[in-house]
């Protein structure tokens, strides 16, 4: 399908494939975005919105219906057969964070505050759950490419404690 001014890109991995999908229009899209090649055990998924998708089989092709927001983000997921339990708690947790539009908050930006804090010893030897503890060494850091990082714009660097903000 191709429908202006949205965006998508693939990320397949084994049977399974995500795409994240961004749409550029300043309107809400809601019609026929993606067609796939349909397969009988294939089931789609609106991660963003934590929904269920249901394809209309035309042919050898699965095609999906689901809104945008204007200036919104969408992800799909094609699994087969039942997605696993780390998934639906993903699609619960979505369906609760995007029932309100994205229409209903604020456009402005503002920085968040910064806050130096210092750290004891105890606190360095434990590390929070979910992260892995890398132990100290000499690590090469290599970067390649060219970063254009623009303008020293509020927000863009660390907020001193003499500064108000970053």
């Amino acid at each position: 399908m191709n429908v202006y001014g949205v965006y998508a890109s693939r990320w397949p991995l084994g049977r399974e494939t995500v795409w994240t999908i961004v749409n550029r229009n300043e309107y809400h899209v809601n019609t026929r975005q993606m067609s796939v090649p349909a397969q009988r055990d294939m089931r789609y998924f609106d991660v963003y919105h934590g929904v269920e998708l249901k394809p209309e089989i035309e042919g050898n092709r699965a095609v999906l219906s689901f809104a945008l927001e204007a200036h919104g983000h969408g992800a799909i997921l094609a699994t087969p057969g039942e997605p696993n339990e780390r998934v639906r708690r993903l699609l619960a947790i979505m369906k609760s964070m995007t029932a309100a539009p994205l229409s209903n908050f604020s456009a402005e930006w503002h920085p968040l505050p910064q806050k130096l804090g210092r750290y004891s010893d105890e606190s360095a030897r434990q590390h929070p759950q979910g992260m892995v503890k890398i132990p100290g060494g000499t690590f090469v850091f290599q970067v390649q490419g060219i970063g254009i990082e623009g303008f020293d714009d509020v927000g863009v660097d660390v907020q001193y404690p003499w500064e108000d903000t970053p």
